[in-house]
């Protein structure tokens, strides 16, 4: 049976999920970008539905990061 980890892995999901979340809501209320996407924005237009497609990139990595590691004692 393999060990879980919580590392650097779970740290990165967490911050992609929590400014792509961040952004989308803070866009879609407030109509005014947040976190990592506002500065993004001001070099290149940034559609509305990317703060969603990266805080779905963090919850992914972090289910990805919470398997369990075989072979590791």
């Amino acid at each position: 049976m393999g060990k879980w980890r919580f590392g650097e892995a779970v740290w990165i999901g967490l911050v992609l999920a929590v400014q792509g979340f961040g952004s989308a809501l803070a866009k879609g209320v407030w109509d005014a970008n947040w976190g990592l996407l506002a500065v993004a924005e001001r070099w290149t237009p940034v559609p509305v539905w990317l703060g969603v497609v990266v805080g779905v990139a963090g919850l992914v990595v972090i289910v990805l990061s919470r398997r369990p590691v075989r072979g590791r004692s």
